[in-house]
């Protein structure tokens, strides 16, 4: 345990969500987990801002936002080169099986259903790096 705790402190989270409890919410979780350093974006645009600014491992990102949604911004990610590497783990209040189904058929593997506790983005963060 200690030895994963030491791997998450070096790497760097990005948090995609138009609403800002929740980003606060994840924050939290987040940096209880054992991840020291964690940005927030509050869209997609912000967000590819960011991460052309400074590399990140891992995005934590919000299906349902305004201009660019959760789905547009990962599609946007994997374009390019320098972001293959990002472990991406999309968060939704949808959870029909016809939006999952999209998300998969997208190449999303790693999904937390909101609303999520600390043991559901464990669970996701396990299998995401795993």
């Amino acid at each position: 345990m200690a030895e994963l705790k030491k791997t998450l402190q070096d790497k760097k989270v990005l948090i995609v969500d138009d609403e800002s409890l929740m980003r606060v919410f994840l924050n939290g979780i987040i940096k209880r987990i054992g991840f020291k350093s964690v940005s927030e974006a509050r869209d997609g645009k912000s967000a590819l801002d960011m991460l052309s600014a400074k590399p990140f491992d891992l995005v934590f990102c919000d299906w349902e936002m305004p201009g660019m949604n959760g789905l547009e911004l990962y599609q946007k990610i994997k374009e390019v080169d320098e972001y293959k590497h990002l472990i991406f783990i999309m968060t939704t209040g949808n959870t029909g099986s016809a939006h999952v189904k999209e998300a998969i058929d997208n190449g999303i593997r790693f999904y937390i259903a909101k609303p999520f506790n600390e043991s559901s983005v464990r669970k996701q963060l396990a299998k995401a790096l795993a």
